[in-house]
């Protein structure tokens, strides 16, 4: 049986998650997350729900923002964030610090 090589290719791999393929995927996830999000809110945030999109030094990022002070409350309260999330398909894990 022949013995199969792997060689991982570091600067394509980076080079594909800073792509503006893989940075429209995750932008079209994010703002189904804000959408859901929006709907999901027990009053109207002052600010509105936004999707701010970079690229941090090794991947393309979009994340999702209540622009109100409530915003807190209401995730501690109902989890409107992580329930969106995970309703678009995505992990939700606790950051360790």
């Amino acid at each position: 049986m022949a013995k199969a090589s792997f060689r991982r290719e570091t600067k394509g791999i980076d080079a594909f998650l800073k792509s503006a393929a893989v940075a429209d995927v995750i932008n079209e996830v994010a703002h189904d997350v804000a959408v859901d999000v929006e709907q999901s809110l027990p009053a109207r945030p002052r600010r509105g729900v936004v999707v701010d999109d970079y690229t941090s030094k090794d991947r393309a990022v979009s994340s999702v923002t209540i622009r109100d002070g409530r915003a807190k409350a209401w995730q501690a309260k109902t989890g409107v964030l992580t329930k969106a999330a995970k309703s678009a398909g995505l992990e939700v894990r606790e950051r360790v610090r």
